[in-house]
Formats: structure tokens, C-alpha cells, sequence
């Protein structure tokens, strides 16, 4: 199964259920969709390539799986907690 395809179902089944965060400040799956859609857009326009995210855990790393997954893109999460080669 397609990764965009699982938040497309989400989203259309229950838009205004929770996806990310707390509840005071998260993130529903109709709004990660719309996010991730928009996410697509700005990617494919970058140019051909993996989508690369480097960062902490937020809400900014579901989007940019999702939207790497709009556009048919590998996603490659980063972690900062690498040892850097010197």
C-alpha cells in the first residue's frame, strides 16, 4: 500500500481526529493532508531528488513523509544525534 494512500483514507474518514500532537495544539488528519499536499507542491518545484529531513521530532516530520510520498520521492530522516566524520 501506497504511504500517501493511508493518510488520503485517514483524512477522508475522519478528517477532524487527531493525527499528530497533543490535543491542545496538534494536528487533525484533514489539516497533516492539506500540509502534506501544499509540502508536495513546494518539494516537486525544488527539483528531482530524495527528500532529506534533518531536525527534531514535530509535526514537520509526518508532513514531510507524507508530502515526499505525494510527489513518489524516497524519504530520508536524518537523526542529529549522529556522530559527525571528521
Amino acid at each position: 500500500m501506497h504511504t500517501g494512500l493511508l493518510l488520503e483514507m485517514a483524512a477522508e474518514t475522519f478528517p477532524d481526529r487527531l493525527a499528530v500532537g497533543a490535543l491542545a495544539d496538534g494536528v487533525c488528519y484533514g489539516e497533516l493532508a492539506a500540509r502534506a499536499r501544499a509540502g508536495g507542491v513546494w518539494l516537486d518545484a525544488k527539483g528531482p531528488g530524495p527528500v532529506v529531513f534533518i531536525g527534531v521530532n514535530s509535526v514537520a516530520v509526518p508532513t514531510a513523509i507524507f508530502a515526499s510520498a505525494e510527489i513518489g520521492r524516497p524519504f530520508a530522516p536524518l537523526n542529529y544525534r549522529l556522530a559527525m566524520m571528521t
